[in-house]
């Protein structure tokens, strides 16, 4: 424990006693001058000095002395010590969790609704329909000896979609049959494929020349167009003796002219301009426009017939 050492104890507020005293003694003055010359008496003439000459002196210092310091053990020196300060929790902010949603792939919409059947395909008819190739025998023009027999053979093509089978025949459509059949069968032949069709004929007594057209035909009709024979029945004695002078064949009734060209086909009026340019051995004679309707031609689009 820390010990003080023992000093003179001082009184309280000495000045202020001096100040006391002093203030009573010069109302003390004050009531005997009040009287006349009286005269203080000398105690209190005295300690009225005493009290003045006691306010004069400088106050005491109350600072103690060297002597009078008490020694005082130091105290022990509190150092605060800084209250820990909390350290803030840290802010758990929750990271937000990945998505689990998935991604799903886009599914490419497909188109739904009623069906609708497509419309039958509409079936497409065979088509039927011949061209002139070639003559293969007995050229129009022919001489032969009235009633000789002979063979004319045509080459056709088949032009159409369908094919050529066993109710295929050829049939006379105009002129004379010349002792032909009345219709002959044609060979199979398929679409683009060729045929050689014969008949078989024989040259008419009547001198003169002769012809005829004949087509193509089926059940439900004729089709393509009609290939052509003339002829001419000539007899032949004139080479075995005297010559002898046949009479000039009847020409046959021209009004109407076809052209037997495949790529033609066609037949005008005896002064149509396009005979002039006809190639003489295409030409054919018909008497009516019926027998070149028949034969499978068609009238020009020029004359008319």
């Amino acid at each position: 424990m820390p010990t003080h050492r023992a000093h003179r104890r001082r009184p309280l507020f000495p000045r202020c006693q001096s100040v006391a005293a002093l203030l009573g003694l010069i109302v003390l003055a004050a009531m005997l001058s009040g009287c006349g010359d009286a005269k203080a008496p000398p105690e209190v003439a005295e300690s009225l000095a005493a009290a003045t000459a006691e306010s004069a002196l400088p106050a005491p210092s109350t600072t103690p002395s060297v002597t009078d310091t008490v020694a005082v053990a130091p105290s022990a020196t509190l150092t605060p010590t800084a209250s820990p300060t909390a350290s803030p929790e840290p802010s758990l902010t929750p990271t937000p969790a990945a998505s689990a949603t998935p991604t799903l792939p886009t599914a490419t919409p497909t188109a739904t609704g009623t069906a609708t059947a497509e419309p039958a395909p509409t079936p497409t008819l065979p088509v039927y329909d011949a061209a002139y190739v070639a003559d293969v025998t007995v050229p129009d023009g022919t001489v032969i000896e009235p009633g000789t027999p002979f063979t004319k053979t045509w080459r056709l093509r088949n032009t159409g979609s369908a094919p050529w089978e066993d109710d295929i025949t050829l049939e006379l459509a105009v002129g004379e049959a010349m002792g032909a059949p009345e219709a002959v069968p044609v060979p199979a032949t398929a679409p683009g494929e060729t045929a050689d069709v014969s008949v078989p004929m024989v040259a008419p007594a009547a001198l003169g020349e002769h012809s005829a057209a004949w087509r193509l035909c089926r059940a439900e009709g004729c089709f393509g167009g009609a290939v052509t024979l003339q002829i001419v029945s000539r007899s032949a004695l004139a080479a075995r003796g005297p010559a002898v002078e046949l009479p000039p064949a009847e020409p046959a009734a021209c009004n109407y002219i076809g052209n037997r060209n495949p790529t033609s086909m066609k037949f005008h009026r005896a002064d149509c301009r396009w005979v002039q340019e006809m190639y003489e051995g295409n030409k054919v004679c018909f008497a009516t426009r019926e027998e070149a309707v028949a034969a499978g031609y068609v009238p020009c689009k020029v004359c008319k017939p």
